[in-house]
């Protein structure tokens, strides 16, 4: 259902963004492919706010805490090397690259130990 969602907010925004942009925020017509950038960022994100809530069920906030503390470490870099090169499509790209490592991180720790397989 996440899934669906967020490709029905980002399908509508690639074919209603730039209508929007041009009649309702003529000064923002050119914040159209950040925007959709952005938008791409929610997948992720929702994959990671579903995970974090599976480690808090099973009293992991400790794992959650050192993820987000890499992660945090990780935007921190990742910003500094793409705004210096990019702008601010450097710091969307930024944002992208560090909610996707926070999500492998998570995926890593619940599929290989939580279901770890003995043999």
């Amino acid at each position: 259902a996440l899934f669906g969602i967020i490709t029905l907010i980002l399908t509508g925004w690639l074919w209603c963004g730039p209508f929007m942009l041009e009649h309702l925020f003529p000064r923002y017509v050119n914040s159209f492919i950040l925007v959709a950038w952005l938008l791409t960022v929610l997948v992720p994100m929702g994959l990671n706010m579903l995970f974090a809530h599976a480690l808090i069920a099973w009293h992991k906030e400790r794992i959650l805490i050192v993820v987000w503390v890499l992660g945090l470490l990780v935007s921190i870099a990742a910003n500094i090397v793409f705004i210096g090169h990019w702008g601010v499509l450097g710091a969307t790209w930024a944002r992208l690259a560090t909610e996707s490592i926070i999500m492998v991180m998570l995926f890593f720790w619940l599929g290989f130990r939580r279901y770890r397989v003995s043999t």
